[in-house]
């Protein structure tokens, strides 16, 4: 599932989102809630690391990964043009765009044990865990057990440094500490690495809260009703104003120095921040649903930001900044993610972004969508027209267009997939009725689904001849994309897991199938069977050598029994078994 604040991946046994605080509202600690996997759920794309970052990285993998509910999609739309969080420093890919990283989540078996998985390493941690992180930099190993205790390793093997032994749950991590909730206060504090004396931020467990893009600053409001900001490093918490209405954190500076948020006044999102020392409303974006969420992004520096909402028809910018402008997309609704210049997200304020990419649904049965260009100075462009949804499909945004590379790839109303260059207003078709399509990491190739079967595309190629895969490819496949431009992996013949108790049928939790791997210009091989899902590992990308699989045990209760797995050698190996998904 995502969360509903910031859109990010979260379990159902995640309380609080892992990466903006938020409180998750379907987390139930003694019952876990029904796992949906959307038959057409396409992993988050981030992008690609180069053989030389990778030959200098040690840690990381990814923790309870629960893919979301379909309804949630929407609020994903874009993110899978990608995101990129590249080890060892901030990295830019192209056009300037830049990804904090981030550091990874470790695997943790129902026995307590933690494995991190990364492109050429396992690393493993005997114990009786609960969380496991790496620092951004991967300096270190940040585990907390059952019992409390917040443990810190430079290695497996070394001695841990505890420095805490009341923690309840680790909130994110960053290169100088933890920001941890308290056992006994319930309080969010943050614990500096070789020291045991944390600083108390005030923001209690059941408040929402906002990190920044580094998770070296955090903001929220206290019990006294202030709107508040630490900065990893500081001694003491900085209160910025006192508001009397319920507000929701949007964003937040890496430096903690600006904070904006959302107060909501009948059907509309007024957006505030502190100017002049004084809190000022911004501007406003109009509610037109009643399940919305609203994001704000820093960028060049952290001089400029947008702020921006799911279903809404307006947003909000400002550049190098100047006073904020309100930006009306007219009756249209914006949907997802905005990406920047190069297709991605901005996931670092170090991001310089010369124009954003989005996607409005341009009429009310959520039929047909366009894709426009905004520009700095607030003018927007048409870019892209009348992209096919089918009916009420707006979640489907994701698999009908993307940007990659400089191109604009879409699906047009009668299915027709055309590709165009960014910059130019002429589109070519590359083929008819295509039920869906996913563009290489590089776009390089283009794979489609029509008429049943799994096809390639080699763009180079302006004939645009399709390479058939597989043939008997229905619509309940999986299409996974890796960090290779000729490398996929895709799931066929899958079937549901159903939850029964006696001879009833309670629940279908998810499906799995036949895992096979594709590269171009070769034949498809079996990787294994019963695969629930293929994952990305500690790059934030599928690897194309080595990704994180999923695979179905048995059903324990409520509950699946997964067995995570790598291929090792050509040929897929266990790497952590008894994990309960």
């Amino acid at each position: 599932m995502f969360c509903a604040r910031c859109g990010a991946k979260i379990s159902i046994s995640n309380q609080f989102c892992t990466n903006c605080g938020a409180k998750n509202e379907n987390y139930n600690e003694k019952k876990k809630t029904k796992l949906i996997m959307s038959i057409r759920q396409k992993q988050l794309k981030d992008e690609h690391m180069n053989d030389a970052d990778k030959e200098s990285v040690k840690g990381g993998g990814v923790k309870k990964i629960v893919l979301p509910v379909v309804i949630i999609t929407v609020l994903a739309v874009f993110a899978v043009v990608g995101i990129s969080m590249l080890r060892y420093g901030k990295t830019s890919i192209s056009d300037n765009n830049q990804y904090e990283k981030k550091g990874a989540d470790g695997y943790i078996s129902a026995d307590g044990n933690a494995v991190f998985l990364t492109d050429r390493d396992v690393v493993r941690f005997s114990g009786d865990f609960k969380q496991a992180y790496t620092t951004p930099d991967y300096s270190k190993y940040v585990l907390l057990n059952q019992s409390g205790e917040l443990l810190v390793y430079t290695e497996p093997s070394a001695e841990p440094n505890k420095i805490a032994e009341n923690a309840d749950e680790i909130s994110a991590v960053n290169n100088q500490g933890v920001f941890v909730y308290d056992i006994s206060s319930k309080h969010l504090k943050f614990y500096f690495f070789g020291s045991s004396e944390p600083v108390d931020t005030g923001f209690d467990k059941d408040w929402l809260i906002q990190y920044s893009d580094n998770k070296m600053s955090v903001a929220g409001v206290d019990s006294s009703g202030e709107v508040c900001v630490y900065t990893a490093g500081n001694e003491n918490v900085g209160k910025l104003c006192k508001v009397e209405d319920d507000i929701k954190i949007c964003a937040v500076s890496d430096s903690g120095d600006n904070v904006i948020w959302t107060i909501e006044k009948d059907r509309d999102i007024c957006v505030y921040m502190m100017r002049n020392g004084v809190p000022e409303r911004i501007g406003k974006l109009g509610k037109t649903e009643s399940y919305y969420y609203v994001q704000g992004h820093f960028f060049d520096a952290g001089k400029s930001f947008i702020v921006y909402m799911s279903g809404g028809s307006q947003m909000i910018l400002s550049v190098n900044g100047e006073n904020p402008k309100e930006i009306s997309i007219g009756t249209f609704k914006n949907y997802g993610n905005i990406v920047v210049q190069n297709g991605r997200v901005i996931f670092s304020e170090a991001s310089k972004v010369d124009y954003f990419y989005f996607v409005a649904i341009n009429d009310t049965n959520n039929t047909t969508a366009n894709m426009y260009k905004l520009d700095l100075d607030g003018s927007l462009t048409e870019v892209a027209a009348d992209i096919n949804l089918s009916e009420d499909e707006s979640y489907k945004v994701s698999e009908k267009c993307r940007v990659v590379d400089g191109n604009i790839f879409y699906l047009g109303k009668d299915g027709d997939l055309f590709v165009k260059k960014t910059d130019e207003s002429d589109s070519v078709r590359i083929t008819t009725d295509v039920d869906e399509m996913s563009v290489s990491i590089g776009g390089k190739y283009i794979y489609l689904v029509k008429s049943g079967t799994l096809y390639c595309c080699d763009l180079s190629d302006k004939e645009y001849k399709l390479s058939a895969i597989t043939t008997g490819f229905s619509d309940r496949g999986d299409i996974y994309m890796t960090d290779s431009d000729d490398v996929i992996y895709y799931k066929e013949d899958n079937t549901d897991i159903t939850y029964t108790e006696g001879s009833k049928t309670k629940d279908t939790y998810s499906n799995k199938g036949t895992l096979k791997k594709y590269t171009v210009g070769g034949e498809s091989t079996q990787i294994s069977d019963d695969v629930l899902i293929v994952w990305k590992n500690d790059s934030d990308m599928i690897s194309s050598k080595q990704p994180v699989i999923y695979k179905y045990i048995a059903m324990d209760g409520a509950d699946i029994i997964a067995e995570i797995g790598t291929i090792t050698d050509g040929s897929y190996s266990a790497i952590l078994e008894n994990y309960k998904w």
